[in-house]
């Protein structure tokens, strides 16, 4: 079962979810060369279905156990009763440069929890780019995989800051996981950023004065 979010040494504290079906969790750990590592009270873990319980891990350097470093692993089992609803609610994006709105170049199509694929482009000068994204019932998990990466837990209800953006095509993978640990499903965001400045580097007309590209919103 995956970790969430996907494991990292600096990162301490992960959720697990878990079917109602599994009645038994296995937990095992490795530690970098010279340091033990240590499952607390594991290996094997009963997991009571509805219920939940909290798994500690070390890493203990043998010649300083005080400095062990801990990590918290929160194990939820389903119940059989628990939703299978992997579809999201709702989906906004939003493109911005340094924090302001900028209007995409070709625009997503308008939200609908059936349509699993969205596309669009944004302006060039656009450096940041946000996702908005609520699950359609409210126990189930989400998470989003950007450019192939290890997925990170996304927030219901939250606008999500994805910078910088950089010239070239970004896939947004968000996974719906249903309450019941089973059921997922997953929506594809692709966003085209193309290259090239619609800032005007000279401009040359009789009557006004100097142009300084710097300033170029000053002559629209």
């Amino acid at each position: 079962f995956a970790l969430s979010p996907a494991f990292h040494r600096d990162n301490s504290s992960y959720t697990v979810a878990i079917p109602s079906t599994v009645g038994k969790i296995k937990v095992s750990a490795q530690a970098e060369t010279g340091i033990s590592a240590d499952v607390v009270d594991g290996p094997v873990f009963d997991i009571a279905e509805g219920g939940s319980a909290v798994i500690k891990a070390k890493a203990v350097p043998p010649n300083d156990p005080i400095s062990a470093k801990e990590y918290d692993i929160t194990v939820r089992r389903a119940s059989a009763s628990d939703s299978s609803n992997a579809d999201l609610a709702s989906l906004e994006l939003e493109s911005k440069y340094i924090g302001a709105h900028k209007d995409f170049k070709e625009s997503p199509a308008p939200f609908d929890k059936a349509t699993i694929a969205y596309t669009c482009k944004v302006n060039a000068s656009c450096d940041e780019f946000f996702i908005k994204a609520s699950p359609d019932e409210e126990h189930a998990h989400m998470t989003v995989s950007v450019n192939g990466a290890a997925p990170t837990p996304l927030a219901s209800g939250v606008e999500t800051k994805f910078t910088p953006l950089l010239i070239g095509t970004h896939t947004f993978a968000i996974k719906v996981i249903a309450q019941n640990a089973v059921s997922e499903k997953t929506y594809t965001i692709t966003v085209t950023k193309a290259g090239g400045s619609y800032a005007l580097r000279t401009l040359h007309i009789s009557g006004i004065p100097d142009f300084y590209s710097e300033w170029f919103k000053e002559y629209e």
